[in-house]
């Protein structure tokens, strides 16, 4: 399967826009590797997935575009950002998925790791991240620049992150955070920091990991009805209202 589908990103009547194929295109997705038919036919028009083409394929007879999070290994998985063998070797990786991939009619944007920071428990991360990943997002865009190209972050030390990235990753088209009760607070971060675009890339009820927990500490689940309150209210009031950055 080929004939890529083009996407860019771009100033349209003073709002940040992501155009498929020269038309405004407002993401309504979802993170998951199943039910991409259900989440058509529930009105969502994108999904996050892996980067593979069987994936692919099945988003695209779903009519759905993809945002594809290619495998780039943090520091958690035995990356070393000093080592310049490693760093080039998983560029290369990296490359060639996208090499593989560019042509897919599936492909929206493409997601150079997930939460790369982030290192149990509480490890600082090597701030050479963030030029790193900015050479990974400058070759991807050289080798394919029909789907622009960002980095996922999640809420820890956001402050401190996103001025880092803001600093270093100059290549990133846009940038994809993953926040859950503190929502209001990051995308406003995000917007003082941050000049381009960007996308709420995982979201959803409080975490299990930010909820009180009983006196032998485990987390009290929230009911079906407040995580249904939080959702609406946090795509509403949020994401959704923000229409100068959010995509």
């Amino acid at each position: 399967m080929g004939t890529h589908t083009s996407f860019t990103i771009a100033q349209w009547d003073g709002a940040w826009r992501l155009l498929r194929e020269g038309e405004p295109f407002y993401i309504q997705g979802a993170v998951g590797w199943q039910s991409f038919d259900l989440l058509r036919q529930s009105g969502g028009n994108a999904i996050r997935t892996g980067a593979n083409r069987a994936g692919l394929d099945r988003a695209h007879e779903a009519g759905l575009a993809a945002l594809v999070n290619l495998p780039v290994h943090g520091e958690r998985s035995g990356m070393d950002w000093e080592d310049e063998q490693m760093v080039m070797q998983q560029k290369q990786r990296i490359l060639q998925i996208v090499r593989d991939l560019k042509d897919h009619p599936a492909v929206m944007l493409w997601a150079a790791g997930n939460e790369l920071d982030w290192i149990p428990p509480g490890t600082p991360y090597n701030p050479r991240i963030w030029q790193r990943l900015n050479d990974i997002a400058a070759e991807i865009r050289r080798i394919d620049p029909h789907h622009p190209v960002m980095t996922v972050v999640g809420d820890s030390q956001y402050e401190r992150k996103i001025q880092e990235i803001a600093r270093c990753c100059t290549d990133m088209d846009l940038l994809g955070i993953n926040t859950y009760a503190n929502i209001a607070e990051l995308t406003e971060l995000t917007r003082k920091y941050w000049p381009k675009a960007y996308v709420v890339a995982e979201w959803g009820p409080t975490g299990h990991w930010q909820v009180p927990k009983t006196a032998w500490r485990v987390p009290i689940e929230e009911t079906s009805t407040e995580k249904a309150r939080a959702i609406h209210d946090r795509y509403t009031r949020i994401i959704r209202a923000d229409t100068t950055q959010c995509l």
